[in-house]
């Protein structure tokens, strides 16, 4: 590691440090020099850089942030309701409860940043776009925010503490609820978005968006298990991407296929349509019913009455409390992570509606403190 000229003037024999002084006085000083240099490269990579976007204002405080999409998504008045309807169940602990405008990705990010530069330990968020919110997870989780997302997974090494519903066990339960109803030697036409929809059974999935993954999940999973029961029993897949198409999808499958006996929705488009313009598809001498997901009420319309109408989806009021849950676990124990949480899912049919449409208002609006005595 020595200059070559100071090496040759050490000679092959006979040499002793203080039979050549001048050189004795070279060797310390390069040697005091290789070592400054050494320290001083070792040290200035223990400091990990940090971008000025991501430096704290102040110190980490005891809090919780839920973030959701947006205030104009459809999940949004459950998430607000359910968290502060938990947020007298956190003693010493401060929650936060906000969302962007709309649904937006760039939005959504920005208000997490700010959350994190003021201090929050813990972060449930309402995830957009899997993919492109995997950087900035990853990296609060690595300044030492417990993450924690809700509804879409993100993939990571490291999975992250998550609280959602499995989509496959959803879209069989939703195929055990069309066998259980569906008439022998009966038929059915399934309604699921364009880009799911397309020749080869779905061959370009692999080009659907990322937000949309969970989707693709549930197709999958769905006509998996439709085949199992015969590869006749789906007439024809609609595209559907918003309640007129839906309704238009309606209308045309009983023009084309006047004997089917059931609609298969992967989404809740049929939900939105205005009873009374589909009344008279359920009508007449053959029994039709309607198998759908998602039953959001702030967008679905009534579903009941006399039509067949089956949705299935989660427990929505479940999400935000185990989220918050999972996340002051964490914050107690230490970062590890657990198995997923897994939401349960529910059955509705137009003869429990009233009492599902009860549930979801008291998801949005938690019920008041009792007045003290």
């Amino acid at each position: 590691m020595f200059p070559c000229r100071v090496l040759r003037l050490v000679p092959r024999t006979g040499w002793t440090m203080q039979s050549y002084p001048t050189t004795r006085h070279m060797l310390s000083v390069c040697f005091a020099g290789f070592m400054f240099t050494f320290c001083a490269t070792v040290l200035s990579g223990c400091e990990k850089p940090r971008s000025a976007d991501g430096a704290r204002t102040g110190s980490a405080r005891a809090a919780i942030a839920v973030v959701g999409a947006g205030r104009n998504d459809p999940l949004w008045p459950v998430i607000k309701g359910t968290a502060e309807a938990v947020r007298a169940d956190l003693v010493g602990r401060e929650l936060i409860v906000d969302a962007p405008e709309i649904v937006s990705f760039n939005a959504q990010s920005r208000l997490i940043r700010k959350l994190y530069e003021e201090g929050v330990s813990a972060l449930c968020v309402q995830v957009i776009d899997p993919a492109a919110s995997r950087d900035l997870l990853e990296e609060l989780r690595e300044r030492g925010v417990i993450v924690v997302t809700m509804v879409r997974t993100v993939d990571s090494i490291i999975p992250f503490e998550h609280c959602g519903w499995d989509e496959r066990a959803l879209a069989e339960r939703m195929v055990t609820e069309v066998i259980e109803r569906l008439p022998k030697g009966g038929h059915l036409v399934l309604l699921a978005s364009p880009e799911l929809v397309s020749p080869g059974d779905g061959a370009e999935l692999g080009m659907v968006d990322s937000r949309r993954h969970g989707m693709v999940q549930r197709y999958r999973a769905l006509k998996h298990a439709l085949r199992s029961f015969g590869t006749l029993l789906v007439l024809k897949e609609y595209p559907c991407d918003s309640a007129d198409s839906a309704h238009r999808a309606m209308k045309r499958s009983v023009e084309e296929f006047p004997t089917i006996a059931a609609w298969v929705s992967l989404e809740n488009w049929p939900l939105r349509v205005e009873p009374e313009e589909t009344a008279s598809l359920f009508s007449g001498d053959r029994q039709r019913f309607l198998v759908a997901a998602d039953p959001m009420m702030s967008v679905c319309r009534e579903f009941g009455g006399d039509r067949p109408v089956v949705t299935v989806g989660p427990e929505y009021g479940e999400i935000v409390p185990a989220a918050v849950r999972t996340a002051e676990t964490l914050l107690l124990r230490g970062g590890s992570f657990r198995s997923p949480g897994t939401i349960h899912l529910r059955v509705i049919t137009n003869l429990d509606f009233d009492s599902y449409k009860r549930d979801w208002a008291s998801w949005c609006e938690p019920a008041a403190e009792a007045p003290q005595p």
